[in-house]
């Protein structure tokens, strides 16, 4: 059985708004002001927040840095193919939702255990619906949108929903306990990014848990999906937005990682071996789904770094825009401010 953070909606009072089918259409019920209870809290307060204070120049510094990539888009995107490759892990380009998700389920197959953070590229292609139909499929949010709802629907409800799982005794043990499991036997891992360095094609995440930090480093192949703004020139560039987004943002970002390739080590008889500590296989998907134009008009959507898994409320309308959403945005009660966009 298949678990993701839509499935939570199902539960008798975690939320208002809906139906919602995919993990996309929560968000966008959430961030579009259409959904409303303890679930869209939730999301709201965990991974759709926007920046604290932030000084002007550290503001201009970050907005210096957005702008290089951006006037060299095409060029950092072959560069950090060039040296993905380089490094031994694949590297792919996709202009669309379809054609991302057309490439991850020929990454995956059938008959999988697939562990995925939630994470805005990976909702945006539907990986989780996608893959669930042939694959057991667990979004890493679970556990912590679980112990979120408890105090508002109570554990018989939430059990209710999660029987399937094979889980007993407290839910919160119970699913942390199911988790590990999962980790331990999972195929694959999928997870977005929070910069891409061009040179030398590394990428760097906050995770805001341990299962989240987890899936770049437990299953045999660890997959990237990166939107194309998030492409940054030089390693450095990436850690300054890493840094930037950890100290300005509100959450915790305690797992702070870089990955810049499969795993290795040199320490077997002082030959490199791979898949010694970690995943044997690395894949890059590149997306575009329309950021092409907006990064060509400079769209509040991409000029605002995230500061959260998910896009703060002040820029949705304009990725819905880019994602070709319908429906209007009404007022989301305040969760920051971006500082890129004034």
């Amino acid at each position: 059985m298949s678990i993701l953070l839509r499935d939570l909606s199902e539960v008798q009072g975690a939320i208002e708004g809906g139906p919602f089918h995919t993990n996309l259409q929560l968000v966008d019920g959430v961030l579009s002001g259409n959904a409303s209870g303890p679930l869209a809290d939730f999301t709201l307060e965990r991974m759709a927040f926007c920046f604290g204070e932030v000084s002007e120049e550290a503001a201009r510094r970050i907005l210096s840095l957005r702008e290089r990539a951006f006037s060299e888009i095409d060029l950092l995107v072959d560069k950090a193919c060039e040296n993905i490759e380089e490094n031994r892990g694949h590297c792919y380009r996709a202009s669309s939702r379809r054609e991302a998700i057309d490439i991850v389920k020929g990454l995956v197959g059938s008959g999988k255990t697939v562990v995925k953070s939630f994470d805005f590229a990976v909702e945006e292609i539907g990986v989780g619906a996608e893959l669930r139909e042939e694959n057991t499929v667990v979004d890493s949010s679970v556990p912590l949108a679980v112990s979120h709802l408890l105090p508002s629907v109570g554990e018989e409800a939430l059990s209710e929903r999660l029987r399937g799982l094979d889980i007993s005794g407290r839910i919160e043990e119970s699913l942390a306990a199911y988790y590990r499991r999962k980790l331990y036997e999972a195929d694959v891992g999928i997870t977005g990014v929070r910069a891409l360095a061009a040179d030398p094609g590394a990428m760097s995440f906050l995770p805001d848990s341990g299962i989240d930090r987890l899936i770049t480093m437990s299953p045999e192949v660890h997959i990237i999906v990166a939107g194309l703004e998030e492409i940054v020139a030089t390693y450095a560039e990436a850690f300054a937005m890493t840094e930037f987004i950890s100290r300005h943002g509100k959450g915790d970002y305690s797992f702070l990682g870089f990955v810049g390739g499969p795993s290795k080590t040199g320490d077997i008889e002082k030959r490199v071996t791979y898949g010694a500590h970690g995943p044997r296989e690395f894949h890059v998907i590149i997306l575009d789904d329309g950021r092409s134009w907006a990064i060509e008009d400079r769209s509040p959507a991409v000029m605002c770094p995230r500061a959260s898994k998910l896009p703060c409320p002040e820029v949705w309308s304009a990725w819905k825009e880019i994602l070709g959403l319908e429906g209007a945005v009404r007022e989301v009660r305040s969760v920051g401010r971006c500082p890129f966009t004034s």
